[in-house]
């Protein structure tokens, strides 16, 4: 297991609180649900989902056809976001919670979950920051996904001496100085 799925199995009983109920990114996450450009039907892959704090903006707009895939490499987040999901009785048609290490992705690992034909569309929050080696980890997802694949990558940045900048790097185990995109 990797050092920061350690860290955000530990993190996971208090992460929502910790980040104030997600109060600070709660915009920034319905402009990256919005460039999505979401509708009925439609098949969306959240990595690193965490607690599945996204799924309440993303639901409404693919509907009861559509299908949100949670992923996410962390048992303990997966087991809020299965929480957040049976609280408020999503369907397990419309909902799919996958536990992977997106470190280690390989072509084809969403084979049993994403409906064939599917070109999904993936959103990304808050988590390649997380890793030392983003790029690599962004081309394996990036390459494990059809052509066609729509991503909208929302990450946090901070200046040199921004106030809070240590709060976001305690809170996500990075380092909000680097420019990931």
């Amino acid at each position: 297991m990797n050092d920061a799925l350690r860290w955000y199995n530990k993190l996971s009983t208090i992460h929502d609180l910790l980040s104030f109920r997600d109060w600070p990114y709660n915009h920034a996450r319905q402009q990256a649900v919005k460039r999505l450009a979401l509708q009925p039907g439609d098949v969306v892959i959240d990595m690193f989902c965490g607690t599945g704090v996204n799924f309440d903006l993303i639901l409404p707009e693919i509907g009861k056809t559509g299908k949100l895939i949670g992923v996410d490499g962390s048992t303990g987040m997966l087991a809020h976001a299965r929480k957040r999901v049976q609280r408020n009785r999503w369907s397990s048609n419309q909902v799919t919670l996958l536990e992977k290490d997106l470190l280690w992705v390989e072509p084809g690992f969403l084979a049993d979950v994403v409906p064939q034909n599917a070109v999904p569309k993936v959103l990304i929050t808050l988590a390649l920051g997380v890793f030392a080696s983003y790029e690599d980890v962004f081309n394996r997802i990036y390459t494990a996904m059809p052509v066609g694949t729509q991503f909208v990558i929302l990450e946090g940045y901070c200046e040199e001496g921004a106030r809070g900048a240590w709060l976001l790097n305690f809170i996500g185990h990075s380092d909000c100085r680097r420019r990931v995109w």
